[in-house]
């Protein structure tokens, strides 16, 4: 393999990586720009999902249960229809679901929520790790004593 080879390795690396964001993910505010994202869609899916999830206790409430408990006179309103559940599954994708009082749906699009927002924290977490500025010792600078006594061994470290 030729040196021009290697070169041109280098070169074409070096510019992906001017051209690309990758520098940018070391910077705070595009580190907090993505954490909002993630915030964000976390907050559109605990909305789809919370949507789901009342509209599927709406069925299994109005529907199954009516079929179920209709024996013994007891009828859960309003009745299962499929204009009701078009129209609540409309009011809820407009945020309806907020109006809701079930501690169940809450907790679900709370969960929802709170996966997304640890996989921004992690993203973050990592990205710090990665990109952050690290010249100093993570615990202290070291002591000239310390210096001293670490490198005496060499012979010529004073040569200049």
């Amino acid at each position: 393999m030729s040196r021009e080879w290697f070169g041109n390795r280098y070169e074409k690396s070096r510019s992906y990586e001017k051209q690309s964001q990758i520098r940018l993910r070391g910077q705070f505010w595009f580190q907090l720009i993505i954490f909002i994202g993630y915030c964000a869609v976390g907050i559109v899916m605990a909305l789809l999902v919370g949507t789901l999830a009342g509209a599927l206790w709406y069925i299994i409430r109005s529907g199954l249960g009516n079929m179920a408990l209709n024996l013994f006179n007891v009828y859960f309103k309003p009745a299962f229809s499929w204009d009701y559940l078009q129209q609540y599954v409309m009011f809820s994708l407009s945020g309806g679901v907020l109006h809701e009082h079930s501690y169940i749906i809450w907790a679900i699009m709370l969960l929802v929520f709170a996966i997304f927002c640890r996989l921004g924290v992690k993203n973050w977490y990592d990205w710090v790790q990665k990109f952050g500025d690290r010249t100093t010792n993570q615990n202290r600078w070291a002591t000239l004593n310390e210096i001293e006594r670490t490198y005496v061994l060499i012979p010529d470290r004073n040569k200049f």
